[in-house]
């Protein structure tokens, strides 16, 4: 009898190019592979690939012959309904395409009427049960998710995440949502009393990673140039900006559009210029507070991980301080990954309620959480450093520990204050309580670096085929998981 072989496409854009073109032969002795470039310049990069599609150039030729009429329209809405738990309906989606903001919203509707057309009918066609690509951050990689999970196939992403010091390290995730199938998997296993965890593995774990304060890809931090350097890149992308927008067309290029319509060295410089005048405070030791890190914007976990709906983090923020009990601070420091990019105008107004302490970003964020009283995220790396710790956790969107002891997933902002005013008393995260979890996530976490961005694989000297090695087993382990549930 034949095995049955898997059918998975291997979505290239930007950075992940030079990672799947790695991962595919090895991926391609266990399955069918398929090779889909966003553009002509990954697939450029790609002159082995058997079986190429190119994104931009289908959805060009497609668009014209799309009508986005109401039926279309209704069945769009309903998949995404549906497929999301009612977390997000057509309009919705829409909103949280952070390229969708120099179209109207005829365009934004015929674009994304275009994009189910083509996910529709590519997933049909060549009877794809997977693909690999990033999170889901644009309606051009968040439709195919919801049309797999429709059709009983599986969207997968590499999620990094932290490990054992000095290793590089990772999650499968499926879905729209930071679902990890494998962690899941494990700790449904472990509760049930099915499978006999490590828990030695887990204590060790939990003693190396709370003596160890260096921030979770730290080795990235932007080192904070001299302002001359900002004014001479801002004066390079002014000059340049005309040219750069001429090449890509406003709809079809969306997302690309949106890139080179902004001068971020001007606005990095204007911002770093503005910090002059913002008050940066310490932490304040015997002070009760929570800690909210911000996370960086427009991006993914903002916008389709939080449900569209807390788009406004400064807004997010004062309301949470207006929640806390009396005598309750709101510590709030900013993702020190890219110094520059918020306006001043959002510290300044932090910086006036009464309540909220802007602190430093020089300053690690394991430092601030290890005196707070616990972390209030969407679903960021912080809440589960805090959970590591031994912190409350509340969370505002879904996440990969979600489902671990004292983590609270909120519904809504005005839940916060009756939640907090219930668990004021209550004690730390006891490791009895966090063993379970973290035998569990030990076990689902798997080797290998996948994210390539920023010239990672440079400045970490990685092996290429080794890394690809590592990161193709742990695929096709979660793979075959997936369909022996």
């Amino acid at each position: 009898m034949a095995i049955h072989r898997r059918r998975i496409v291997l979505f290239h854009r930007l950075d992940l190019t030079q990672l799947y073109a790695e991962l595919a032969p090895k991926l391609a002795q266990s399955m069918d592979v398929i090779h889909l470039a966003y553009s002509t310049e990954e697939a450029a990069k790609l002159v082995e690939a058997k079986k190429l599609y190119i994104f931009k150039d289908e959805i060009r030729a497609l668009h014209p012959k799309v009508t986005p009429d109401l039926a279309l329209l209704e069945e769009i809405d309903k998949l995404i309904i549906e497929e999301t738990s009612g977390a997000f309906c057509l309009n919705s989606a829409i909103q949280s395409d952070r390229g969708f903001k120099f179209l109207s919203y005829a365009e934004a509707l015929h674009l994304t009427a275009t994009y189910y057309t083509f996910w529709t009918h590519f997933i049909d066609e060549n009877n794809v049960d997977l693909l690999l690509h990033e999170p889901c951050s644009l309606m051009f990689n968040f439709l195919p998710a919801l049309i797999l999970s429709q059709r009983g196939g599986y969207y997968i992403y590499n999620a990094m995440t932290p490990g054992h010091k000095g290793t590089f390290n990772h999650l499968n995730m499926t879905g729209f949502d930071f679902t990890c199938p494998d962690l899941d998997r494990n700790f449904d296993s472990i509760t049930a009393g099915l499978q006999k965890p490590d828990f030695s593995r887990a204590v060790a774990f939990l003693a190396e990673y709370r003596q160890n304060f260096e921030v979770f890809l730290g080795e990235q931090l932007a080192r904070r140039r001299p302002l001359w350097r900002h004014l001479v890149g801002a004066l390079f992308r002014g000059a340049t900006l005309p040219f750069r927008r001429v090449k890509v067309d406003r709809v079809l290029d969306n997302i690309d559009y949106w890139i080179v319509s902004y001068n971020n060295p001007l606005k990095r410089l204007l911002n770093i210029t503005a910090y002059r005048h913002v008050k940066f405070d310490n932490i304040q030791l015997g002070e009760k507070y929570f800690f909210y890190p911000l996370h960086l914007e427009p991006e993914a976990v903002v916008l389709y991980h939080a449900h569209g709906i807390y788009k406004n983090q400064i807004k997010l923020i004062q309301n949470i301080a207006g929640q806390l009990p009396p005598g309750y601070m709101l510590y709030v420091k900013d993702h020190p990954h890219d110094y520059g990019y918020r306006d001043a105008s959002d510290y300044h107004k932090l910086t006036d309620v009464p309540n909220i302490r802007l602190i430093s970003t020089d300053i690690p964020g394991k430092e601030v959480i290890r005196h707070s009283q616990g972390v209030i995220t969407i679903t960021g790396t912080a809440g589960f450093e805090a959970l590591l710790l031994g912190k409350q956790v509340y969370t505002f969107g879904k996440t990969f520990y979600s489902r671990a002891p004292r983590v609270c997933y909120l519904h809504h902002i005005r839940n916060l204050r009756d939640i907090l005013y219930a668990r004021r008393n209550e004690t730390s995260v006891t490791d009895a309580e966090l063993l379970p979890f973290v035998a569990s996530y030990l076990v689902a976490l798997q080797p290998g670096l996948t994210d390539f961005s920023n010239h990672r694989t440079h400045k970490y000297k990685i092996d290429f085929a080794h890394n690809a090695s590592e990161i193709a087993a742990s695929i096709q382990r979660t793979i075959a998981d997936l369909w022996s549930k």
